[in-house]
């Protein structure tokens, strides 16, 4: 299994966690009215996961396992028109 199977499924295994959590995924970008969605970005070889920032990660792992090679980076993300910036976290897999 290559590398990037791996992330995907791994990436997968996190789908899992937040949808039985109740998040939402959405296929678009998040938006900063955005709540308890998330949106996966899988281009460019680059394994990644957005979620908007009042999904408690502590709360979704609760009795779960902690997934091999998940990193999460808190940061900011625009509307699109480079105005309005809003709080996420980005999932990456290594």
């Amino acid at each position: 299994m290559t590398t990037s199977q791996i992330q995907i499924e791994n990436q997968n295994l996190l789908f899992n966690l937040l949808d039985s959590y109740g998040c939402s995924f959405t296929s678009s970008n998040l938006g900063f009215n955005s709540e308890m969605s998330y949106t996966k970005n899988n281009g460019g070889g680059k394994i990644s996961t957005t979620i908007s920032d009042d999904i408690d990660l502590n709360d979704v792992f609760e009795e779960a396992e902690k997934i091999d090679g998940m990193v999460v980076i808190n940061g900011w993300r625009d509307n699109g028109f480079n105005t309005a910036k809003f709080p996420v976290k980005t999932i990456i897999f290594e």
